[in-house]
């Protein structure tokens, strides 16, 4: 049950940071909309015109932004929360230089003083120690790892 609490907490320490992402999103794609909206056409055309094009850009590049973390939050719904012998989706694996929870790309994570790595299946170090088992070792980056353990 201890690895099963680990993984609940480590995905539910996603799901916080997927949340307040998707807010800071939404929440500067109003001021986007808000911008656009306020923004008059002045006598000089060129000015307004670039000055729109800038706010849509935004607007897109924002879009995509919670497009992305929304497509996140249903690869998260999809990570099994059981126990692993060999690295696959779903695994906590712990090398000589850092732990590992595979599921989606977010970076550290801290969970009882201890630092996690979120990587996606898509990563290329979890392409380098996939289906590895403990004891096993792997080369990322040139640089081997050892596997200490796979929950």
């Amino acid at each position: 049950m201890k690895v099963m609490n680990k993984k609940e907490a480590l995905i539910g320490s996603c799901r916080q940071i997927l949340a307040e992402n998707l807010k800071s999103n939404e929440v500067a794609m109003q001021d986007v909309r808000t911008a656009m909206f306020n923004e008059t056409k002045s006598s000089a055309g060129d000015k307004f015109e670039t000055a729109r094009a800038t706010l849509q850009r935004e607007e897109e590049r924002l879009k995509g932004s919670i497009i992305k973390i929304k497509q996140q939050e249903q690869l998260l719904k999809q990570t099994p929360l059981i126990h692993c012998s060999t690295v696959s989706p779903g695994a906590l694996v712990s090398t000589d230089s850092g732990s590992y929870f595979i599921s989606i790309g977010l970076g550290k994570i801290i969970y009882q003083d201890q630092a996690y790595y979120a990587i996606s299946p898509q990563a290329p170090i979890y392409i380098a120690m996939q289906a590895k088992k403990e004891n096993e070792s792997f080369t990322f980056n040139g640089k081997q790892f050892e596997i200490i353990c796979v929950e």
